[in-house]
């Protein structure tokens, strides 16, 4: 019998996933959750070919998700024992018991200046969402950010509503931008220079953006009048820290306005109901915490704070239109998974596209917002 993967402890590796989940040989869905939950071991590799080589090695560990990935950096890992011997096909061997749950590219541990643009563009057209204006204009107003007032912006992103808490503290208050991805920090202080009469804030030192994680911001204790934090829970596997955070963050009736999505709420009509279920059911698999928007107000009042306002709008997408793009990444992670057909997945395109003609496609998603306080 081959040995399996056990080769020197290699290493840290970094990838990214690229398209999906492939399903190893023999395995079942039960095994495939159990390996997503890390309770037991996995293999990522990169490319179907690699795949098919891994195969006769791993045989001996039981059930392996295999992931199609991205190189990023790869440092060596071995086989049976040997070095690796090509870099670009050995990715990474898991231990047991290793957290398998996805993050993405906004999470602080996948950081890479080279996914600056696709980011931005990301963000930018979120914020164009009718939904997303709505809610912030919901939570801005129950924030109430007065003149004077010092304000925490937690994954500022490109930095538009930590500009709109500086317009808000304006003229002697200050707020302060947390993003740990260098690029999207550096167009968030390049959008702070073009922004008209903000520019006279930054230039008084009144709107920084500095390096910084949830689980850790760059802040004193209750040095904050007011924190905003926008959808960042959705990629954290801990997201009671950083509600914990938060509130140490918060001065005596400092405020709060937490936003997230809920991706159990997403919704796609038409189509087979299996067929939906399998790509909607894969969003659930692609977060680090997909509930995010359901468990913001509990998490808050765990670490202290008192709940006294509660938003939620639906993130509807055109329904003249569709976008293809994302729903084919849905649905090759289902059929990639086995859990759809190629015939399924081009009726589920067809329907989809047909709706759209007439103006009768539904997709959207929920999110959910809370605003709190640090009692006095």
């Amino acid at each position: 019998m081959e040995q399996p993967l056990t080769g020197g402890q290699g290493r840290e590796v970094r990838a990214r996933r690229r398209e999906g989940v492939e399903r190893a040989a023999g395995m079942n869905d039960h095994a495939q959750r159990r390996a997503a939950d890390g309770s037991q071991t996995a293999v990522e590799f990169e490319g179907e070919e690699d795949l098919g080589q891994l195969r006769p090695r791993v045989g001996a560990l039981g059930p392996v998700v295999a992931c199609a990935l991205e190189i990023v950096e790869v440092q060596a890992f071995g086989l049976g024992g040997e070095p690796a011997r090509d870099r670009e096909r050995v990715v990474t061997v898991l231990p047991m018991g290793a957290s398998q749950r996805p993050t993405s590219a906004f999470h602080a541990a996948n950081v890479r200046t080279s996914d600056t643009d696709r980011l931005v563009g990301a963000l930018d057209s979120q914020a164009s969402s009718a939904g997303v204006r709505r809610l912030r204009a919901w939570a801005h107003d129950a924030l109430a950010a007065r003149p004077g007032e010092r304000a925490v912006d937690i994954g500022a992103g490109t930095g538009s509503e930590t500009l709109t808490l500086a317009s808000a503290v304006a003229p002697h208050g200050r707020a302060l931008g947390v993003e740990p991805h260098p690029g999207l920090r550096a167009v968030a202080e390049r959008r702070a220079r073009e922004a008209g009469d903000a520019v006279r804030f930054v230039a008084g030192g009144a709107v920084r953006f500095v390096a910084g994680d949830a689980l850790a911001l760059p802040v004193a204790d209750a040095e904050a009048d007011v924190v905003w934090c926008e959808r960042v829970f959705q990629h954290l596997a801990e997201p009671e820290r950083a509600a914990a955070e938060i509130a140490r963050v918060l001065r005596p009736g400092g405020r709060v306005a937490l936003l997230d999505t809920d991706w159990a709420t997403s919704i796609l009509y038409p189509g087979e109901p299996e067929v939906v279920a399998a790509l909607t059911g894969g969003a659930l698999t692609a977060a680090a915490n997909p509930y995010a928007g359901r468990k913001l107000a509990g998490q808050l009042a765990a670490a202290g704070l008192e709940i006294h306002d509660l938003g939620s709008q639906a993130l509807i997408q055109d329904h003249r239109s569709l976008d293809l793009s994302f729903i084919g990444v849905l649905s090759s992670t289902a059929l990639r998974r086995g859990l759809i057909t190629e015939p399924q997945r081009d009726r589920l395109h067809a329907d989809l596209a047909e709706a759209a003609e007439r103006g009768g496609v539904h997709m959207s998603v929920t999110m959910f917002g809370v605003i709190a306080h640090r009692p006095a």
